[in-house]
């Protein structure tokens, strides 16, 4: 029989392991999340992790919101398609539970080294193949090393400069280390095309800047322009960058029936996902969700219904999802399901405001639920493995009330 103290050490290597897996492989992840959760059960005080969730509002909303998706299928009424692709959410109270928490923040380094490594990698194969980022790159901008794309690199690496960015701003001499590992992150965020990466890189970038430097006018003047300036620099050399500008360039309004017909369906999924093509799904998706308002279609709906919606409407493009989160929940839920999924985002807020003011770690326990209420406007992002599987780690680290007292200083 497996000695069940064993059992702890190898979840706490297991938390590292998924850490540093994190940007490199979606096999790797979902080994791993499967790992932690199937060893949670063999827990020697399984009676004191259950009392931990039930006794922590963050883990309780979480499992409702998981008790919604189960009840949902019961006014299902067509075959359900990706039902429970968020699965590794649902697993933020177990994956949290069952984790030593002075892994917390060395679960953090494993997934900064991951980064570092990835995107170290990324530049090394732009340097011995100049090819890959001026010709093929400008147009599918996908990181095909491994299994990662430009929709989860792109705002990872706006992420993990998030993560940085607080302990540099607070040290009081300049801290070398961190100073290359911010320029490093920053200047390769604008390598790739994913226009939400540049969103969240300027947004947590100004959050965090006015968030420790608030009060000191000429700090926060000197770190905003430092900020613009690295912008400004890309968007000059690099042709992908302004590339990805320009075809932000579309306002729904000039867009008429016929352009957004014009793209047949079996084009359409090769296609470029635009501005307009977005538009188009969120104003079709809105028009179904006014006929169910309250309990939606049901768990897994939404590509069938979908599907049959646009086979009666020749002007509507087919998608397989909405390219919006927050619609993809009142679609399948109705404002019952949304009530829960917001109080997510609205309690890890709470919790992070909790936290002692000189934990390193409060700034960003704050951002996580914002930029993920942004970035979910413009995609499904809790589908998208990598970035689903980042927010469920950091999650599991950040709202755990264990958390609350600690005094972290660094990251690294």
């Amino acid at each position: 029989m497996i000695n069940k103290i064993h059992i702890q050490d190898i979840r706490n290597y297991l938390f590292l392991a998924l850490g540093f897996s994190i940007p490199i492989s979606t096999a790797l992840i979902s080994i791993t999340f499967v790992l932690l959760v199937f060893l949670w059960f063999f827990d020697n005080n399984l009676n004191e992790r259950i009392k931990e969730i039930r006794c922590n509002k963050f883990f309780t909303i979480i499992l409702g919101y998981l008790a919604i998706h189960f009840v949902g299928f019961l006014w299902l009424q067509v075959e359900p398609v990706n039902a429970m692709k968020s699965w590794m959410i649902f697993a933020i109270p177990l994956l949290s539970t069952g984790v030593d928490s002075n892994y917390y923040l060395k679960g953090l380094k494993a997934f900064v080294l991951g980064m570092f490594v990835y995107v170290l990698l990324f530049d090394i194969n732009i340097i011995l193949d100049p090819s890959y980022f001026f010709e093929a790159y400008i147009e599918f901008t996908s990181v095909y090393m491994f299994s990662n794309s430009h929709v989860s690199y792109s705002p990872l690496v706006a992420l993990t400069f998030a993560i940085l960015l607080p302990a540099f701003l607070v040290s009081k001499e300049i801290d070398f280390k961190y100073l290359f590992l911010l320029l490093f992150f920053a200047l390769n965020e604008f390598l790739v095309a994913g226009r939400t990466g540049y969103i969240v890189f300027i947004f947590a970038s100004f959050f965090v800047i006015s968030y420790y430097h608030k009060e000191n006018i000429m700090r926060l003047i000197i770190a905003i322009f430092s900020i613009i300036g690295i912008i400004g620099l890309t968007l000059n050399l690099n042709p992908i960058f302004e590339n990805r500008i320009n075809q932000t360039n579309i306002t729904p309004s000039s867009l008429s029936d016929k352009d957004i017909s014009s793209t047949s369906s079996s084009k359409f999924e090769n296609a470029d996902v635009s501005i307009d093509r977005r538009y188009h799904w969120a104003n079709e998706t809105i028009k179904l969700i006014k006929d169910k308002p309250f309990f939606g279609y049901g768990t897994g709906s939404f590509e069938n219904e979908f599907k049959n919606y646009s086979d009666r409407n020749t002007q509507v493009l087919y998608t397989y999802d909405p390219h919006n989160h927050h619609l993809l929940v009142l679609f399948q839920f109705g404002l019952f399901g949304f009530t829960a999924y917001i109080l997510i985002y609205l309690i890890q807020i709470r919790t992070a405001l909790s936290y002692r003011k000189d934990n390193i770690l409060r700034s960003f326990a704050i951002l996580l639920p914002l930029v993920y209420l942004l970035m979910n406007f413009s995609a499904t992002y809790f589908w998208e493995h990598h970035l689903q599987a980042f927010f469920a780690f950091t999650s599991a680290i950040l709202y755990n009330t264990n958390m609350r007292d600690r005094q972290y200083e660094k990251i690294l």
